[in-house]
């Protein structure tokens, strides 16, 4: 199965908006600013405790969870060589500069 990835860019700007960075946000959950950096950043996923005293510390209503935690993201685009500068796929040459996938 695929690896899932998440936008959560409304969550930061919430953690901007509540507690004023995400070293705050960090110390309110009790983990490392990497820890978070990280979960913010699709490397790691945020256990269902995290989310629960997220929701309480950013005062996010039961309604808007998935819109700050659950929203799928579209994968950033992967550069790969055109077909002009001898790209290839399988045994296909590729015609388009960029390659976009969803996520799950």
């Amino acid at each position: 199965m695929d690896r899932v990835y998440f936008d959560y860019s409304k969550l930061k700007g919430k953690i901007v908006e509540v507690l004023g960075n995400q070293s705050n946000y960090a110390k309110a959950l009790g983990l490392s600013e990497t820890s978070i950096t990280n979960k913010l950043n699709n490397v790691v996923y945020f256990t269902q405790g995290e989310i629960i005293t997220s929701i309480e510390v950013l005062h996010i209503s039961l309604e808007d969870i998935s819109t700050y935690f659950f929203t799928k993201k579209l994968r950033k685009p992967n550069k790969i060589k055109s077909a002009r500068q001898g790209g290839t796929y399988g045994k296909h040459k590729i015609n388009e500069k960029y390659t976009y996938k969803y996520c799950c």
